[in-house]
């Protein structure tokens, strides 16, 4: 295989794995409610992100956050559809509108943690939260 074909797999390889950790993530709240998901959530998204630019993290971690709200915010084609008579295919696109624009924040907070984990040569697993958590205060 040559290098340009393995690094397309290899991208593609990084797609699917943060798209799973994305699943992975909406599968932890209601309606799946399978809450262990959220321990492990993220270990396929910073496999992914690891030795990556920064322009590459933030674009993985935006794909993983657009998964995680569109999973998250099916809710809204259902409300939409049955209470406001807007057709099912119609529904659809301010739910994957408003999902794109909250996945912006979490590749705000994953992008920001990294960033911070390479200037202070610490872990991710230590900065990302904390920029998680400021990222979150500040949505509120």
């Amino acid at each position: 295989m040559s290098a340009r074909q393995n690094t397309v797999v290899d991208r593609w390889t990084r797609v699917g794995l943060a798209a799973a950790s994305g699943l992975a993530l909406a599968a932890a709240f209601p309606k799946f409610d399978l809450n262990l998901f959220a321990w492990v959530a993220f270990v396929p998204l910073f496999f992914v992100i690891e030795r990556q630019p920064l322009s590459r993290v933030f674009g993985y971690s935006w794909l993983q956050g657009f998964i995680c709200f569109a999973g998250s915010l099916y809710w809204i084609v259902t409300t939409l559809h049955n209470f406001a008579d807007v057709p099912t295919a119609l529904a659809v696109l301010p739910m994957l509108l408003l999902a794109a624009i909250m996945a912006l924040y979490t590749a705000a907070a994953i992008c920001s943690g990294e960033f911070i984990a390479r200037a202070l040569a610490i872990p991710a697993v230590v900065t990302v939260p904390i920029t998680w958590v400021a990222i979150e205060w500040v949505r509120t």
